[in-house]
C-alpha cells in the first residue's frame, strides 16, 4: 500500500469530514446524493478548463472513475495500481480525499504538474492520461 499523499490521519477523520460534507450540502442546497452532486460538478469544472484535471494528482483515476460511473466520461485510460490505492471507500470518500488533495496541489505545485514523488524511496509517479492531455 502506498502510503503517498494520504489526505486523513485515520479511517475515522475521513469518515467524519464525509459526513460532515454530506449534512452541509443537504442543509445548503437540500441535495442528499453528494457523489452524484460532486461528479457533474467536477464534470462541469474539468470540463471547462480540462488542465484542473491535473490538480487531482495521484487521485485523477480514482476521480475519473466516479464520474464515468456516474455518467460523465472522459476516456478510457486508467492507471489501475492508482485507481486501487486513492479510491475510498465508498464514491463519496473518494472525492472528499481528492478535493484535500486538490487544496494541498495548489498550495504545494506549480500549475499543471503531473510529476509526483512516492513513497520515502523516492519514487516518481507521472499523471498520464492521454485523453486529458488532449483536451488542454
Amino acid at each position: 500500500m502506498l502510503k503517498s499523499f494520504r489526505m486523513f490521519e485515520s479511517q475515522e477523520d475521513w469518515d467524519a469530514q464525509t459526513a460532515d460534507t454530506q449534512e452541509k450540502l443537504k442543509q445548503n442546497s437540500g441535495f442528499s446524493d453528494l457523489a452524484a452532486f460532486g461528479a457533474k460538478l467536477l464534470f462541469d469544472r474539468i470540463t471547462e478548463r480540462p488542465e484542473a484535471y491535473a490538480e487531482f494528482g495521484v487521485y485523477w483515476f480514482a476521480v475519473k472513475d466516479v464520474m464515468a460511473r456516474h455518467g460523465y466520461h472522459f476516456g478510457d485510460t486508467m492507471d489501475e495500481e492508482m485507481l486501487a490505492e486513492y479510491r475510498g471507500k465508498t464514491d463519496v470518500h473518494t472525492l472528499i480525499a481528492a478535493e484535500k488533495f486538490k487544496e494541498f496541489y495548489r498550495e504545494n505545485y506549480f500549475e499543471n504538474t503531473t510529476h509526483f514523488t512516492l513513497e520515502q524511496d523516492g519514487r516518481e509517479w507521472v499523471l498520464n492520461d492521454p485523453e486529458m492531455a488532449a483536451r488542454v
